[in-house]
């Protein structure tokens, strides 16, 4: 182990408040075959348009999962063909397991019966990387031409480009094996050398956490800016490296995460690369574990991102820390105060229990506190007496024991 050299390591984001989608008014959905088109949950619209609508939306759904470009293009009409077009080449390049449109609530200021513009969710589900159906809210715009009706706009909402960031235009998608990259125009002649550094950070993942790293996406864009209106903290990630962002189903519900890279990233060493895409993939496999302290999803990351490197960087700040004496571990608030120092707390105590008690003992302490919901320090040290006859801060000292011993 040696010192000196300052890692930048990822933060997990918390789950985008949904309050701000709309609601619709349409009834349950029926149930469907995997994979089949659909345009509607309203079993019976009254207005004929939007009937019409829909119609023209489950022929384009059906067009789309078959790269169908010629069925595609007859429900295209001007003045936005040509990114239409440009649309249907992204999304042909993707694994689709199933696609499928929901129109909601139309603009009631349009009357004109050959024109109707709607909110319409559209749900795309990859193939391997999405277990349910991710939803993207769009504003669509259609028009009766030549006594058909086409689709003349379809603008995506920007604040929900992580959900499905293909949808932008200028974006590149690359698969290889069990993960993919998206990049911007800026970023793709990065591509290669990505897709080797998320093949090197996924296969020992895979190892340790079989079950959770069947598939991964990485999203590296150039410039960030896309991102601004999800409310992500764009100097954060640029400080940490990158971030975990939730994915929601139609009903806003979270049940995943795709990792994030900053721009600051694309130029930095492959090593550096590697451990910090390791870092946010490990992220991804543990979404479902998030009822527990930051302490643990952010040392149980760097726990795993380091695990296989030959040599563990620390900050500065958390040597220093050790070497004053470490009495304490950093609650929910206080961890993204110095997160540098504290981050390496966090790793260091999860270390120590895998040097003491087993490997497997980080992701099994984790799994305890997620079963007991015990984010919170007070019910996170009940874990802890059961488990080990510690406290949580009891568990921070022995960390700093640790890079005391190890790092001098």
């Amino acid at each position: 182990m040696a010192t000196g050299l300052t890692v930048l390591v990822a933060l997990v984001a918390t789950g985008c408040d949904d309050a701000g989608r709309r609601t619709s008014s349409s009834a349950a959905p029926a149930a469907t075959a995997p994979g089949s088109p659909s345009a509607s949950t309203d079993p019976a619209p009254s207005d004929p348009r939007r009937a019409a609508v829909e119609a023209l939306l489950v022929d384009r759904a059906r067009a789309t999962l078959a790269h169908d470009r010629r069925g595609f293009l007859a429900g295209v009409g001007a003045p936005h063909r040509a990114a239409q077009v440009a649309w249907f080449e992204r999304y042909r390049s993707l694994p689709l397991a199933s696609f499928s449109y929901d129109v909601g609530m139309p603009d009631v200021s349009v009357r004109d019966a050959d024109r109707f513009v709607a909110e319409v969710d559209e749900l795309v589900q990859l193939g391997r990387f999405d277990e349910q159906p991710v939803s993207t809210e769009h504003r669509m715009e259609f028009r009766r031409l030549g006594g058909r009706w086409r689709v003349v706009a379809d603008v995506v909402s920007r604040d929900e480009v992580s959900q499905a960031p293909w949808d932008l235009p200028g974006v590149h998608v690359a698969f290889r094996g069990h993960f993919g990259v998206v990049t911007d125009d800026g970023s793709a002649s990065h591509a290669p050398e990505l897709l080797t550094a998320a093949e090197a950070a996924l296969e020992p993942l895979q190892q340790v956490l079989p079950d959770h790293t069947d598939a991964m996406l990485l999203i590296a864009f150039s410039d960030p800016g896309a991102f601004r209106t999800e409310g992500i903290d764009l100097a954060e990630v640029a400080q940490l490296g990158g971030i975990a962002v939730d994915v929601r189903n139609e009903e806003g519900e979270a049940f995943a995460s795709r990792a994030l890279l900053s721009p600051s990233m694309l130029t930095e060493s492959s090593t550096n690369q590697r451990i910090v895409i390791r870092h946010e993939f490990t992220h991804v496999a543990l979404h479902a574990l998030d009822r527990v302290p930051a302490w643990v999803t952010e040392g149980i990351a760097d726990y795993y991102a380091w695990l296989p490197e030959p040599d563990t960087y620390l900050a500065d700040g958390a040597r220093q820390a050790a070497e004053r004496g470490i009495d304490a571990m950093p609650d929910n608030v206080a961890f993204r105060r110095d997160m540098g120092t504290n981050y390496g707390i966090a790793w260091a105590s999860l270390l120590w229990l895998a040097e003491r008690y087993g490997p497997e003992e980080p992701l099994a302490l984790m799994t305890a506190l997620q079963d007991a919901h015990a984010e919170a320090h007070a019910d996170a040290d009940v874990v802890l007496e059961e488990r080990y006859h510690l406290t949580v801060d009891d568990l921070a000292g022995r960390g700093g024991d640790l890079i005391r011993a190890s790092f001098d």
